[in-house]
């Protein structure tokens, strides 16, 4: 029987009762918990709905306000976000006052002896109040201010001394004691990770293929990646007694409002060695391995599997392939693996296709999933086989258990870039499958070109028997990028976002760029979602995401842009060197408009879609994992459709572009047009003058006044809304002082 949808497969839930996967309070298990995308605020009382719901056997979320005031609140953009705290939503724990005592906790869950947990968190400036972080079991967790120093293993204070300054201590049985090594601040991000043994026994933990020991009735502490503190006393729980409950609370605030944030919390009843997360929703993933000996059973325990020996059910289309790289096999056709037993080969990359439900007993686990290995990383250089196909892709991954510097690979015939598919990039629009993200080491939407561990990415041949060395000193640590900057090299960041998609490209120039293709140089490729934007410069009618030019006067690089979604979008400077670039210009070729390129640049711009399908030529759809579907997901370099709308001019001759002096009065041709219900006028004026701007129907009647006022010189846009219009042309008239212009206009109902 062959099943090529999620829907169809469900008819096999007959069988879950022979196939289910059951997982009792005692297995091993890792939770990610990351406040999902939703918004909100709790200002009073206990909730246990407010939160999402933590995985099975994870516990219960529960938030309590007390009575003197404060909130929770669950932000994902827009004022008071802390960028790069995490994932989707962040928590944010407000104590106003100095009764202020509100806890967030998530108590009861499948607990142990031992446990892992990790959190990021962020302290805003605050004057005075004290912030805990209480690990262990029993009432303390579930009620509103009992509070029982018995209930403790782990236990965290910091207490806030100046706007800047806090002080961090650690409970040791029933008193407080600071840290030795560690020191925290406000206004910064922090990764902490926290190994306890409740055990009557010594135990070990493996991280980043070191080996550590741990003393019973201990924890360590780390924070960014880096083991801060090692052995610490803990709280009165009774040694034996299983911790299943963590807890977040305040108290002693004043003066101002003291505020703690949280996000991406994992936690697990076990020292799982190597962990990532999948956030977002089903689709697929790109994956790799850092484990010696790991198989592809042991990474994807967790999640559902099919269609092959070693799946949970091996019959039904497979949701597991590798992409060949054998000589002689086209770099299209994905294989599975043998057997789902087998050994993931080091260095290499495999997709899977990741559905909500994690056992198939009909009901949707939900998203983040979590997948962790333990056991030894690779070591020493890894070179994984590539494809030897012209211009053929490999898919490739980092073989070590932390981030690895894209530049510190040794690479031979290859384009020197590297291609991840990101599930949760390209916007939100129509269930939106991913996008792309590219780096050429130094610039690319894959921040400061670092792979992740676990990371599956494409790299792409540019020559014969071409070879790829990825050395154990790749890896960074802690996060930190230790790889090199191209700091000589001018570049620009664009984002072009609107109804709900998003989309960024680089520019770079130096005086090795081109205006052909050159290694550093990033293809834009199609995304697999049904609505999509695209942005990026042109060479030879390709459109890149990264791409090197030559800095020289007066040279033009068309920028294009298209879309599925009509409507409006907003194109802005995200980032910049242009310290050699006396003058950047930007043109809307449609409209005329000439912006320079600073560093509070954007522009907002009506779009029509001329995309005939509202669908990637390479469209998934997730929850489907058929052959057919599969085979769109092939990396696949986006063409320019039409006239690029955009351009940029380098250094150009001061009177030939030039927005503040021009040389004559100019009116645009509207745009969109036709048009429904708006549309941009554009006009220019060398000179400030007095100016009307008016429409009229084909009988010469007026029916619009768009403006009459005086207008300083230089270029100007004005929206018109002919919503009260019915179809038809008309004219738009512009009188500037004894200047007459007029064009037609089209209203399309």
């Amino acid at each position: 029987m062959v099943a090529t949808k999620m829907s169809v497969l469900r008819l096999f839930s007959v069988l879950s009762v022979l196939i289910f996967i059951n997982v009792d309070s005692f297995a091993q298990q890792t939770w990610t918990y990351d406040f999902g995308t939703g918004t909100g605020t709790h200002t009073s009382g206990v909730s246990t709905t407010f939160l999402p719901s933590p995985q099975t056997n994870g516990g219960t979320a529960r938030v309590r306000v007390g009575t003197q005031g404060g909130q929770f609140e669950l932000i994902n953009t827009g004022s008071g976000y802390i960028s790069n705290l995490g994932t989707g939503s962040q928590l944010q724990i407000t104590a106003p006052t100095a009764g202020s005592t509100n806890k967030f906790s998530i108590y009861g869950y499948a607990g142990s002896e031992l446990f892992y947990t990790r959190f990021n968190t962020h302290f805003k400036a605050a004057d005075s109040g004290e912030w805990y972080f209480f690990q262990g079991s029993g009432a303390t967790y579930s009620n509103n201010s009992f509070f029982n120093t018995d209930h403790v293993f782990t236990g965290i204070r910091w207490e806030m001394t100046t706007s800047s300054n806090i002080t961090s201590q650690y409970r040791d049985g029933t008193s407080w004691e600071t840290f030795t090594n560690t020191s925290f601040e406000t206004g910064v991000n922090y990764d902490i990770e926290i190994f306890g043994n409740n055990s009557t026994g010594s135990e070990t933990y493996d991280k980043n293929g070191t080996t550590y020991s741990l003393a019973s009735d201990t924890w360590d502490l780390w924070v960014d990646g880096v083991r801060v503190e090692s052995a610490l006393p803990t709280g009165n729980l009774g040694t034996g007694n299983d911790v299943d409950s963590f807890l977040f609370t305040s108290q002693n605030s004043s003066g101002n409002e003291a505020v703690m944030a949280i996000d991406d919390i994992t936690y697990a009843n076990y020292y799982p060695s190597y962990v990532v997360t999948l956030a977002g929703g089903e689709c697929w993933r790109m994956l790799s391995s850092p484990v010696a000996g790991a198989t592809y059973a042991d990474l994807l325990a967790p999640i559902w599997t099919q269609g092959m020996s070693g799946a949970n059910y091996e019959f039904g289309e497979p949701n597991v392939f590798i992409w060949p790289d054998e000589p002689g096999v086209d770099d299209g056709d994905w294989v599975t693996p043998s057997n789902l037993n087998d050994v993931i080969p080091p260095g290499t990359g495999f997709i899977v296709s990741v559905f909500g439900d994690d056992n198939f007993n009909g009901i949707d686990d939900g998203f983040p999933k979590t997948l962790s290995l333990a056991g030894d990383e690779h070591t020493g250089t890894i070179s994984p086989t590539l494809n030897s196909a012209s211009d053929g892709w490999t898919l490739v991954g980092n073989p070590f258990g932390d981030a690895i510097d894209f530049n510190a690979l040794t690479t031979s015939n290859l384009t020197d870039v590297a291609y991840v598919y990101d599930r949760n990039a390209g916007g939100t629009t129509n269930g939106n499958a991913g996008s792309w993200r590219s780096t050429n080491g130094n610039f690319g939407g894959i921040t400061n070109g670092e792979i992740a561990a676990f990371q599956g990415f494409f790299v792409q041949n540019d020559g014969a028997s071409p070879s790829l060395e990825i050395p154990e000193a790749a890896k960074t640590t802690g996060g930190t990028f230790f790889g090199k900057k191209a700091a000589e090299v001018q570049f620009v960041e664009f984002e072009a976002e609107g109804m709900g998609l998003i989309n960024q490209a680089w520019v770079l120039f130096s005086d090795t760029g081109d205006f052909i293709r050159q290694r550093g140089d990033a293809y834009q490729l199609y995304p697999f979602s049904q609505d999509y934007a695209l942005l990026g410069s042109i060479k030879e009618n390709d459109i890149f995401d990264i791409a090197l030019f030559p800095i020289l006067k007066d040279i033009e690089i068309p920028i294009y842009f298209e879309t599925t979604e009509s409507g409006t979008y907003n194109l802005r400077l995200v980032d910049s060197n242009l310290s050699e670039i006396e003058n950047l210009i930007f043109i809307d070729t449609y409209s005329g408009i000439e912006k320079p390129v600073k560093g509070d640049f954007s522009y907002e711009f009506e779009y029509i879609s001329l995309v005939k399908e509202k669908a990637s030529p390479k469209a998934l759809e997730c929850g489907e994992h058929n052959l057919q579907t599969l085979q769109s997901f092939l990396p696949t370099v986006a063409k320019a459709a039409a006239k690029p709308r955009f351009k940029l001019i380098v250094n150009p001759e001061a009177k030939r572009h030039n927005d503040t002096f021009a040389e004559d009065f100019m009116l645009m041709q509207n745009y969109p047009n036709p048009f429904n219900p708006t549309t941009t006028i554009s006009y220019t004026l060398p000179e400030s003058t007095s100016v009307t701007l008016q429409v009229y129907d084909m009988l010469g009647r007026q029916v619009a006044t768009l403006v009459d006022a005086q207008v300083q010189a230089g270029q100007h846009q004005v929206t018109f809304d002919a919503s009260a219009l019915s179809s038809g042309v008309y004219i738009y008239r512009l009188q500037a002082g004894s200047t007459i212009l007029t064009r037609q206009l089209t209203v399309l109902k």
